[in-house]
């Protein structure tokens, strides 16, 4: 995906203004969707198992900063804003 500079200030803007528990709920969809789980993001990436697993357990008002989101995004190839739809 390509945007423009203002395109993904829009996207930031959206992202930290989100609810929490619907970006929480996409996210998990995502994952869910492309089957794959907590324990595949833990050993393919630098983040530990409390921060990956508190980004989806529903207990948990966790998300991914904007940053985590992005990387997250490009690494298993989904659309940033999927998680702000």
């Amino acid at each position: 995906m390509q945007y423009t500079q203002q395109e993904f200030l829009n996207i930031i803007n959206k992202y930290n203004n989100a609810d929490r528990k619907d970006v929480k709920l996409n996210l998990i969809m995502v994952f869910k969707r492309k089957e794959i789980k907590n324990k595949q993001i833990i050993e393919e990436t630098e983040y530990t198992s409390y921060k990956v697993n508190s980004w989806f357990a529903l207990s948990s008002p966790n998300i991914p900063t904007f940053e985590d989101a992005l990387m997250l995004a490009v690494r298993y190839e989904f659309d940033i804003q999927d998680l702000i739809k």
